[in-house]
């Protein structure tokens, strides 16, 4: 089966799965901001069982759109939700034998698959940064390895659009970047 990607996918409607409404009519009842908890609550509502998210994955993924309180609005949320619909349906390709979890050998057509073009040399660092220690990464290691990809990417493109940086290459700079962490 081919690799899908980001452009390939429709926009998942998230009024379907019945906890992920009622968790989404009561913040609107609210009008409130939404926590962190409930924000894991919301997209884990959404995931199967065997790929629930941790805190931990769900804060990576979130940290550049939380406000000062560490809230994200609803609107957020559900852009985080469809973003995680995505990933999932691209872990689950690469996950060839239903292990839930991608090893090395597919980490880079995955990737790929997720926006990501790397060097090798990049992906194996990527590699060492988010595997577990069975050397594999399961689903939440590989959103926070996405998302923090993303936050990288992002920083690079807004560096070289101010002229702060002159490293013209965004693997290398990848590459330094996780080196320095």
């Amino acid at each position: 089966m081919p690799f899908p990607t980001f452009k390939s996918f429709p926009r998942i409607d998230l009024s379907a799965p019945e906890e992920a409404v009622e968790i989404s009519t009561e913040l609107e009842n609210k009008n409130d901001d939404i926590t962190e908890e409930q924000f894991v609550n919301f997209v884990n509502s959404v995931l199967p069982e065997s790929l629930q998210l941790t805190t931990e994955a769900c804060h990576q993924l979130t940290l550049p759109a939380k406000d000062t309180n560490g809230c994200l609005d609803e609107q957020q949320a559900r852009m985080f939700v469809n973003h995680v619909c995505q990933l999932q349906e691209i872990f689950q390709v690469a996950d060839q034998r239903s292990s839930l979890k991608i090893d090395h050998s597919n980490l880079s057509q995955t990737l790929q698959s997720a926006g990501f073009n790397l060097d090798p040399e990049v992906c194996l660092a990527t590699w060492r940064r988010f595997a577990g220690p069975d050397g594999a990464l399961d689903f939440s290691q590989f959103i926070c390895c996405a998302s923090h990809l993303r936050r990288l990417c992002g920083s690079h493109v807004t560096m070289k659009q101010k002229g702060e940086w002159h490293i013209p290459d965004i693997n290398e700079w990848l590459l330094q970047s996780m080196e320095s962490e």
